[in-house]
C-alpha cells in the first residue's frame, strides 16, 4: 500500500512533467494520392447506392398510389379497427358470458351448448372493455332455463350421536394420542 509521502511524490513528478498543449490543432497534412484515391472511390460507391435507393423509393411511393383501396390513413385505420375487432370480439364476449354466466348462478362450466344461446352480435364491446348486451341474454336464458341456474341440495350434515368409551368426553382416542398416552405414562 502506498503511503502518504510516495503518494505526494508521485504527484509532484505528474507536475514536473512537460505540458503539452492541447488548444493547439495539429497541423494540417493533405492526404496522399492513395488516400485521395480511396476516398473519391467511397464517395462514388455511397453516391451509387443513394441513387439506387431513392429510385426503388420512387417505384414503392408508385406502387401505393397504383393500389386499389383506401388511399386516406383514417380509412386505413379505421378498416384495421374493424377487422382487428371482429378478430377479438368473438373470444372476449365469451370470456365475458362465462363470467355472467357464473355470476347468475350456473352450476358447472358453461358448456359451448350453453354459450351458443348468446347471440354475440347484439353484444358490444366497450373502450373500457365492458361487454353490453349480455346482461338482457342472460336473463332469457335463466328465464327459460331455470333448471340450469337451481343451487344444488345441500348435503344433509352427519349426525354422530353414538357414545364413544375411553377418552375424556366419550369420544374415542386416535391413534396418536393413544401412542402420546403410552409414551406419557410412567
Amino acid at each position: 500500500m502506498l503511503e502518504v509521502a510516495q503518494v505526494s511524490e508521485i504527484a509532484v513528478e505528474k507536475d514536473d512533467a512537460p505540458e503539452v498543449e492541447a488548444d493547439k490543432p495539429a497541423p494540417y497534412e493533405p492526404p496522399s494520392a492513395d488516400e485521395w484515391e480511396r476516398t473519391t472511390r467511397a464517395l462514388a460507391v455511397a453516391s451509387a447506392q443513394a441513387k439506387q435507393r431513392k429510385e426503388q423509393l420512387r417505384e414503392i411511393e408508385a406502387a401505393k398510389a397504383a393500389a386499389p383501396g383506401p388511399k386516406d390513413e383514417k380509412a386505413i385505420r379505421s378498416a384495421l379497427e374493424a377487422e382487428l375487432s371482429a378478430q377479438y370480439k368473438a373470444p372476449a364476449v365469451k370470456a365475458a358470458a362465462r363470467v355472467a354466466l357464473r355470476d347468475a348462478g350456473y352450476q358447472g362450466n358453461p358448456s359451448p351448448r350453453v354459450l351458443a344461446m348468446i347471440d354475440l352480435g347484439d353484444c358490444e364491446i366497450s373502450a373500457d372493455g365492458d361487454v353490453t348486451g349480455l346482461d338482457q341474454q342472460i336473463r332469457e336464458i335463466k328465464k327459460d332455463f331455470p333448471a340450469l341456474f337451481a343451487a344444488p341440495a345441500a348435503k344433509p350434515p352427519r349426525v354422530d350421536a353414538a357414545e364413544r368409551a375411553g377418552a375424556p368426553g366419550g369420544r374415542k382416542l386416535s391413534s396418536a394420542e393413544r401412542i402420546a398416552q403410552q409414551v406419557l405414562q410412567p
